[in-house]
């Protein structure tokens, strides 16, 4: 049984124009023990499917159908009570830029400890040296854990997060965009601290960005997601390799490589769609250059096309978007 089961779910928000399909009939999984990317463009529903998941959507959100299940257990059905106990304790989150998120006229002691306490039962004292073994876990040096945010470089306060995050033992840990605002280097050394962290904790982590860069770095599987929809859902390899998407392939070959001098980088002309009226059959088929008839008028049906890789699209069967792993430099 999958850590993570989502099951054809859509989440819409009222708007005075009208439902905004945000999220919209979408099914992958997360395993224990793995991390699984969420990517596409800005707007595509990856944050409101982080936020879903938490149960933490804004009044105009509203959970249509489908189910979330944790470990067995369906989120949809929880109360917020219910809630309330699996929030932290057994799925974290760490928000959207999160490093400015932090109260700057606390001391990170007092915010951590503070975290802690409302969802363990522990003594202050108990929290305190909970807090340095997180930090330093992090690679902190638990000797500063009580000075401030502004004492602290951006990717130091990302660490913190990532600490509180983890500082109630929690199973899945969803990182909506952790590297936004950190320049390359410090990039690179909070996600190899993820994937360390992932490993030695046998956590589950869903990883949202709008970088391929990253997910080729750090995950084991990706979904990528278009206007509220999973095109397709992989093994990295798999989906770096042999994109049976138009839109993954497009994705893929509109980013430079290192090992490929001299190729022509691929352009997805267009803007995507809005979610209110999104245009019929694939909601891809108005920039997608392989587009027939059907396309425009029928939905396509999200298929199982090898083992633990699933497309929407007709023509998934027939189009062959081979790449090679050497020749993208991935």
């Amino acid at each position: 049984m999958s850590l993570l089961e989502i099951d054809s779910l859509k989440v819409y928000y009222s708007t005075r124009k009208g439902w905004v399909k945000a999220v919209d009939g979408v099914s992958f999984n997360v395993e224990k023990g793995e991390i699984v990317g969420l990517a596409g463009e800005s707007g595509c529903g990856k944050s409101t499917m982080a936020f879903t998941i938490m149960r933490l959507l804004p009044p105009e959100g509203r959970i249509i159908s489908g189910k979330i299940l944790f470990d067995g257990e369906n989120l949809v059905e929880k109360s917020e009570e219910e809630m309330r106990k699996i929030r932290w304790r057994k799925i974290s989150m760490i928000f959207q830029s999160a490093m400015n998120a932090l109260n700057p006229v606390l001391s990170i002691e007092r915010q951590m400890v503070d975290a802690i306490r409302a969802h363990l039962p522990m003594t202050r004292e108990e929290a305190v040296e909970k807090a340095k073994r997180l930090f330093e876990m992090v690679g902190l040096n638990p000797d500063r854990i009580k000075e401030y945010p502004h004492e602290f470089s951006g990717g130091m306060r990302q660490r913190v997060m990532i600490a509180m995050a983890l500082a109630a033992d929690p199973q899945l840990v969803i990182a909506d965009e952790p590297t936004t605002g950190l320049d390359v280097i410090t990039q690179s050394k909070i996600l190899r601290l993820m994937r360390d962290l992932q490993k030695k904790l046998n956590l589950s982590i869903m990883l949202i960005t709008h970088d391929l860069a990253v997910i080729a770095e750090t995950c084991d599987r990706v979904a990528i997601m278009y206007a509220g929809k999973i095109v397709e859902y992989s093994d990295v390899v798999t989906l770096f390799t042999c994109p049976r998407h138009p839109y993954a392939y497009m994705l893929i070959s509109a980013f430079p490589s290192i090992k490929s001098k001299g190729r022509r980088l691929k352009e997805i002309k267009g803007s995507p769609p809005g979610l209110i009226n999104p245009p019929p059959g694939c909601r891809f088929n108005p920039r997608c250059p392989y587009a027939i008839e059907k396309c425009r008028v029928e939905e396509p049906p999200y298929i199982k096309i090898g083992k633990g890789h699933f497309v929407a699209c007709h023509l998934a069967e027939k189009l062959d978007f081979s790449i090679g792993g050497s020749s993208h430099g991935w």
